[in-house]
């Protein structure tokens, strides 16, 4: 940004077209070997996951992990799935792929999304948090999206010591965070 006066200005703490790559190259080189570190039922046969990383889209919505939600998360989590879809599909008509738990990929089925906007992949549970999201949206491209309700800096080590300074300012310019207020959803 520039200041008002016009006299100085910040450099951008998004990282360049060159710094992404090296992030997206690093997953891709290495996608088979991370995944059996850290998702081996999914490792044992990927090729439905890599059937969707291989299609088009600008955002990776994470059905994974929960927000942080002190009300009643069984009746809330399907009301905050269906605005989220809703914000990214229909208000900024951005093509998305959702990777999530079996019964919530039944649920975001019944939503009836335009299957040109959005498509759903079922992965099998594995732990409380995974950086499959975060492995996916990376693998698909430098530029994807990902909206997740975790904050991803816990991932750092995923990629090597090298390549910190990258992914922190990635996560800053690459991750959407639903927020979840009591009866608002919405991507920041």
């Amino acid at each position: 940004g520039t200041s008002l006066d016009g006299k100085t200005s910040l450099s951008s703490i998004e990282p360049t077209e060159h710094e992404c790559q090296i992030l997206h190259s690093y997953i891709r080189n290495n996608f088979q070997t991370l995944l059996e570190l850290h998702c081996p039922k999914l490792a044992e046969d990927p090729s439905k996951l890599l059937k969707h990383l291989s299609e088009s889209f600008d955002v990776l919505f994470d059905c994974l992990h929960y927000p942080i939600l002190e009300l009643d998360w069984r009746i809330r989590h399907p009301l905050y799935i269906k605005r989220v879809l809703y914000q990214i599909a229909d208000e900024k008509g951005k093509r998305c792929l959702v990777i999530a738990k079996i019964d919530l990929a039944d649920y975001i089925d019944s939503l009836q999304m335009p299957a040109d906007l959005v498509s759903v992949i079922r992965v099998p549970y594995e732990s409380i948090k995974s950086p499959l999201p975060l492995l996916s949206t990376l693998f698909h491209s430098s530029t994807t999206l990902l909206a997740s309700p975790i904050d991803q800096h816990s991932y750092k080590s995923l990629l090597g010591l090298n390549n910190i300074d990258i992914f922190d300012r990635w996560i800053q310019t690459h991750q959407l965070i639903p927020i979840t207020k009591p009866d608002l959803v919405y991507l920041q």
